[in-house]
């Protein structure tokens, strides 16, 4: 079982990471919403205003799946990192690597549904922002930070979880 002083810090990051995370969620619903509420209210132009060429949608999304699927990799990526270079008995190395990685990981899908607002108003097509959102939010559900993963992290397991 951890120390108690490591208990406390992994209590207090987690709690941290979790309030970050759950504002990055939150901003997929607040873009959904800007997105609903403009085109409702009749704000945005049609693509025809913008002789917009039919790829731009195709490869914006292209890009915004790239960016899903590279969020993990990256957070994996900056962990290992942190990993191979932190001494031994340093857990709060291994954490602050840890909750950085979350933070890329959770910005870069956050990107993903970004994206996918532009392309709304690009498009005046509410599809791009639900779409692209809703496979953000589970791309977030899915990598949610969670206390247990902390408490291995402080005691130096690194490995990604499968």
């Amino acid at each position: 079982m951890a120390s108690e002083p490591l208990e406390r810090i992994v209590e207090q990051r987690s709690r941290v990471l979790s309030i970050l995370c759950r504002s990055f969620f939150g901003s997929l619903v607040v873009y959904v919403g800007i997105a609903w509420f403009a085109l409702r209210q009749g704000a945005v132009t049609t693509a025809r205003a913008f002789d917009l060429p039919a790829v731009v949608p195709v490869a914006l999304t292209a890009v915004a799946v790239m960016v899903l699927f590279s969020a993990e990799a990256m957070s994996r990526r900056i962990l290992a990192r942190a990993s191979q270079s932190a001494a031994a008995g340093e857990p709060e190395t291994l954490l602050n690597a840890y909750q950085s990685s979350t933070i890329v990981g959770f910005a870069m899908r956050e990107g993903a549904a970004v994206i996918g607002l532009a392309l709304t108003f690009l498009t005046a097509s509410i599809v791009w922002v639900t779409a692209l959102g809703a496979a953000s939010a589970t791309a977030m559900l899915i990598a949610w930070p969670r206390k247990d993963r902390f408490r291995r992290i402080a005691l130096g397991d690194c490995a990604p979880i499968d």
